[in-house]
């Protein structure tokens, strides 16, 4: 099932060489997490990239709500 929500980029770090954590807090809808999911990110302004380079895939590792 395909669900499309938006989300913010609520903080990032890096966590090892090349593996960055990424806090995304939804401003709407919600995401209900199962172990092994993916999302697709597609991030506004790439309109000017190749199509490949315009969503990045990223797995869900842990799941908490946010508030902003």
């Amino acid at each position: 099932m395909t669900k499309e929500l938006r989300a913010k980029l609520a903080s990032r770090n890096v966590v090892a060489q090349g593996t960055t954590e990424a806090v995304f807090a939804f401003t709407d809808g919600e995401l209900r997490f199962t172990a092994g999911q993916y999302v697709t990110i597609t991030a506004p302004g790439l309109e000017h990239l190749p199509i490949e380079k315009q969503f990045h895939d990223f797995s869900i590792a842990s799941f908490k709500f946010l508030t902003l």
